[in-house]
């Protein structure tokens, strides 16, 4: 939970705005963006996720298995995530849990919103807000 204790130090709860807490996260992560989350039963939040750890999650051959017309939605996650909101289908598991456990979660710990610890091989859906 260091990710956590660090962004909590930045006073990430105290902020105002979106862009205030995505200002705050980036500070200790880096380039990031928002992402939302859900589960079967309709439960889910929101968080933080830094583009670059994202990007390295991302499935290798996300291009080949995408119809030309979309080939180059993975380089920009807001048009990927229009077409593909499936985790299973974008990220090899091991590095979805990864960037969830050590950044969406610690995001959701320092923004004080409701902890519930969403088990990451259950989500339903995971993108744009």
């Amino acid at each position: 939970m260091g990710a956590a204790a660090a962004l909590t130090v930045k006073n990430l709860a105290d902020a105002l705005s979106r862009d205030d807490h995505k200002a705050i996260f980036e500070t200790v992560f880096g380039e990031s963006r928002l992402v939302e989350f859900g589960t079967i039963d309709g439960s889910g939040s929101k968080g933080f996720v830094e583009t670059s750890v994202l990007r390295d999650a991302l499935r290798p051959d996300m291009k080949s298995l995408l119809a030309s017309e979309y080939v180059t939605f993975p380089d920009d996650f807001y048009d990927l995530f229009r077409i593909i909101y499936n985790p299973r289908l974008m990220f090899p598991f091991d590095k979805f849990k990864s960037l969830f456990v050590r950044q969406v979660i610690p995001a959701q710990v320092a923004n004080r919103r409701p902890l519930i610890l969403f088990n990451s091989a259950r989500l339903k859906t995971f993108g744009n807000p």
